[in-house]
């Protein structure tokens, strides 16, 4: 995506296709994050799609910076992002989605006029062959929906709410 330089759903599906044939192949897991602005159309409703544009660009730059060389992330939605990290359970998910949290929560973007704060919410599925890709990105968005739910700006992982 040429906004925020990330890989686009197609690329994101091509990734964790090969992702997923290491994972059978190997008998390992990946973490899947799927994580979302918090109250991202009052931002654009408030400073305009400009400022929105740039706490978009802003994001992806934290999600960038924050990733290890392995690890990939796609623009999913319009505010939506989508993270994977090859050979990485629950625990270790949690603890990268909660420092992207507190970057997050610290970053302030600003514009010609204003000063723009936001948050991220995450929901974390881990991947390990029992269950087609697609059902996994569902349990990551059940975990993230419980987020929001909850009061946004956490991390909340799909094995700790059930189905």
């Amino acid at each position: 995506s040429p906004l925020t330089d990330l890989y686009n759903r197609r690329k994101m599906d091509e990734l964790l296709n090969i992702e997923i044939s290491r994972v059978k192949r190997n008998h390992g897991q990946f973490s899947l994050i799927l994580c979302d602005i918090d109250h991202f159309k009052q931002v654009n409703d408030t400073y305009g799609h400009e400022a929105g544009d740039q706490v978009i660009c802003a994001v992806s730059n934290i999600l960038r910076t924050s990733l290890r060389q392995q690890d990939f992330v796609a623009r999913w939605g319009g505010e939506e992002f989508l993270i994977a990290l090859p050979e990485t359970d629950t625990t270790q998910a949690k603890i990268v989605a909660e420092k992207i949290r507190r970057l997050s929560e610290n970053h302030t973007v600003n514009t010609k006029t204003e000063s723009i704060r936001f948050t991220l919410t995450f929901g974390i599925y881990v991947f390990d062959g029992s269950k087609e890709i697609k059902e996994c990105i569902i349990c990551a968005d059940k975990a993230l929906y419980e987020g929001k739910q909850t009061g946004r700006n956490k991390v909340v992982s799909f094995h700790d709410i059930g189905d």
